[in-house]
This record gives C-alpha cells, structure tokens and sequence, in this order.
C-alpha cells in the first residue's frame, strides 16, 4: 500500500512538471566562446537579446507578449583567467554588495539577502519596494554551469507571480558549455 502511493505521488508529480514545461517554451541563448544557456520561458513572455558589440556578456531581455508590463534581464557571465570566482562566497558577497548598492533607492531600511537553490543553480538574492516605475524588484546571482548569471526582475504591485515564475526559469536555467 505505501508503495503504491509513493509511486502515484511521483506519478502526479511528473505529470505537474511535464505539464508546466508544456505551458511554455524553451529557448536557447549563445553566449560567444562559452556554449549556450538554456532557459524555459513561461507561456506569455517573450524574450530579446541585448548583445554589445565587443566580445562583453549579452543581456536577456524577457518582457510579456501582453497584459501588465514587467522585465526580467538576465546576464550570463564568465570567468576570464579566474577574474571572476564562482565559489559560494563569492556569490554572496556579490548579492549583499548590491542590496547595499540598492538600498537608498528603496522603501526599506534594510535589505535581506535569501540563499536561492534552483533545480540546476545555486546563488542569493534580495527584493525590495521603489518608489520608481516599477515598484518591486528582486535582483541576485547564481551559478549554472560554468557560468554567472546576475538577473533582475521589475514588477508591479499584484505581479508575485511573475517574480516566483522568474525565480523558477533562473534556477532551472542549464548551461550547455560544448553547444555551437
């Protein structure tokens, strides 16, 4: 009897998950000399890549087909000669440099930085109120792969979904290093 409830669990599981990856679509990112990344967009968002003309990180620029405006930007970063760690310190010492960097343009006194654990990334994060057009803002940092990605996501009042939907596409992001 336990067992077979275990399995229907699994079963139910992996119909939500399949289900969900349905709801929306993959996509695949270049990033010049370094494979590509992989991320699952949700159903509704489409996406833009900013790239500089030099050799510098593109910027993923993901923004709704339709309904209420919000942004998530995303930029996969690389170590060149060991120029940027992406030891576990380091991630966290990143994301609590920006939060201090942010946080005289918020509505708080202080910024809480969250450890963020993904399917395939691991990094931090904070959120925080503005007084600016978009009145909330989640930004961090995390490892995928050989790779860095700092995202920030701007949203309204009302828009939480958006923020877990965005915080879901970064830790299910891949890095697929040997990708042409």
């Amino acid at each position: 009897m336990r067992n077979w409830f275990a399995v229907s669990v699994l079963v139910m599981l992996s119909v939500v998950v399949n289900s969900a990856r349905a709801d929306g679509h993959a996509e695949s990112y270049q990033v010049a000399g370094h494979g590509a990344l992989l991320l699952s967009l949700p159903e509704g968002w489409q996406s833009e890549v900013q790239q500089p003309a030099d050799d510098a990180p593109p910027t993923i620029v993901l923004t709704p087909k339709t309904g209420a405006p919000f942004q998530v930007s995303i930029t996969p970063v690389w170590s060149m000669q060991g120029s940027i760690s992406t030891d576990d310190q380091f991630l966290l010492a990143s994301t609590e440099a920006a939060a201090a960097e942010a946080q005289p343009r918020t509505l708080q006194d202080k910024l809480a930085v969250i450890k963020f654990v993904g399917a395939s990334s691991h990094g931090y994060y904070f959120s925080a109120t503005t007084p600016s057009e978009y009145l909330c803002l989640a930004r961090g940092i995390v490892r995928v792969g050989e790779l860095v990605l700092t995202f920030t996501v701007l949203t309204n009042k009302g828009q939480s979904e958006i923020v877990r939907n965005a915080l879901q596409l970064v830790g299910a992001a891949r890095h697929e290093p040997n990708a042409a």
